[in-house]
């Protein structure tokens, strides 16, 4: 089972790590509360920011697609099953 998954911060507010706060707590809920096993996002090719962050994250590039013209990257993160404490 799977979830789809996006955050959005205010780009006029800069509020340092926000990305990372709700990365994590994103993530930690859909693993230990929804017991997914994988989590789905999808990226513009051209935004290698969030590339860069989703990969430090833990998500790694699966596929790709086209959207209006503009390469778009599926990227996934699979849930660790060594670190359940069940």
């Amino acid at each position: 089972n799977s979830v789809d998954f996006g955050i959005f911060t205010n780009p006029l507010l800069d509020i340092k790590g926000a990305g990372g706060i709700l990365e994590t707590s994103g993530t930690e809920y859909a693993f230990s509360q929804l017991n997914v096993m994988k989590i789905r996002l999808e990226v513009f090719s051209s935004n290698t920011r969030a590339i860069k962050f989703y990969k430090k994250s833990g998500f790694r590039i699966v596929g790709s697609k086209s959207f209006k013209d503009e390469e778009v990257f599926c990227m996934e993160k699979l849930r660790d099953i060594n670190s359940d404490d069940e």
